[in-house]
């Protein structure tokens, strides 16, 4: 594969592992921002144009791109030009469209704070509360932004839990329901209306 996903929030180690390819592969590097349809187009235009020498395309911070964005750039990174290589970032692997994921390599770091790190109380506190006290909770968070944090945050906290404690059911759910929750989020859906459901099926 050409198409590279960087999963980590470890900037200095995503960095290194992007120097790390390009010097692999003696390219020269192209950064570029995904956010919008419009952003999509004109990278389909730099992707049409003849590289004589390898261009690896850099797109950081994925889960800024809208979903539109992403459905546009599919075909370039399945099939990147000749002496094209795409090396995308993303704070969270599972932020990221499945559709994406399945045409890339997928390279995940992460970093010794991460891996020393004990799992946030906060995250326990919600899930042992009564729904009405959860709801209550997620009705106070407004942004996307912040919906998105939350819920990254949950996943991984459901995620160490079932890794410590084999078939709790309740994590489980919760591990489904808050992703489920973040794609939909991710993909521009309302922030209040998915998280509501995602209380209502925990």
């Amino acid at each position: 594969m050409n198409s590279f996903i960087i999963a980590s929030t470890d900037k200095k180690r995503i960095e290194e592992k992007i120097n790390e390819i390009v010097k692999k592969n003696q390219a020269i590097v192209s950064e570029f921002k995904l956010k919008t349809i419009e952003d999509a187009r004109e990278l389909k235009e730099l992707t049409k144009l003849s590289h004589q020498q390898k261009l690896a395309v850099i797109i950081k911070e994925l889960e800024k791109a809208s979903l539109p964005a992403l459905n546009a750039i599919l075909k370039n990174i399945e099939e990147p030009g000749p002496n094209i290589i795409f090396i995308i970032t993303t704070r969270n692997i599972k932020s990221v469209i499945p559709t994406v994921i399945s045409r890339c390599q997928i390279i995940k770091l992460t970093s010794k704070r991460e891996e020393n790190k004990d799992i946030n109380p906060e995250y326990l506190a919600f899930l042992n509360k009564k729904k009405g006290l959860q709801l209550l909770y997620v009705d106070k968070i407004k942004k996307r932004e912040e919906a998105l944090e939350f819920l990254e945050g949950l996943i991984q906290f459901c995620e160490k839990s079932i890794y410590q404690k084999e078939r709790d059911t309740k994590i489980s759910r919760c591990l489904i329901h808050a992703n489920q929750a973040l794609l939909a989020i991710k993909s521009n859906a309302n922030v209040k209306l998915q998280l509501t459901r995602m209380v209502i099926n925990l």
